[in-house]
C-alpha cells in the first residue's frame, strides 16, 4: 500500500503538505477567503455545502455566543464534529 493514499481523492488545488508551516490562523485563513471569494464552497458534506461567507459569519456567532456564556480569551473549547 502506498503511503498517504487520500491524497488521490483531494480536488485539484488543495494542498497535500503544511510546510513551510505557516504563521497565519486557521481563522486568518477563512476570514481572507470571506473577502476572497465569499461564495465559494468552504465546506461539503452529504450534498450540504457552506460558504467562506458563512463559514465566517457562523464562526463569529458561535465566538459571540461563547462570549455570552462567560468563556474567556484563552479558554480551551473542544468542537466535535
Amino acid at each position: 500500500m502506498r503511503p498517504k493514499p487520500w491524497l488521490d481523492h483531494y480536488e485539484e488545488g488543495v494542498l497535500t503538505t503544511l510546510e513551510p508551516y505557516p504563521e497565519k490562523t486557521l481563522i486568518d485563513y477563512v476570514r481572507a477567503s470571506a473577502r476572497e471569494r465569499p461564495g465559494w464552497p468552504a465546506l461539503k458534506f452529504k450534498g450540504a455545502k457552506i460558504s467562506y461567507g458563512q463559514l465566517d459569519q457562523l464562526s463569529d456567532r458561535f465566538a459571540a455566543a461563547l462570549t455570552a456564556e462567560g468563556v474567556k480569551k484563552g479558554t480551551h473549547i473542544a468542537l466535535l464534529l
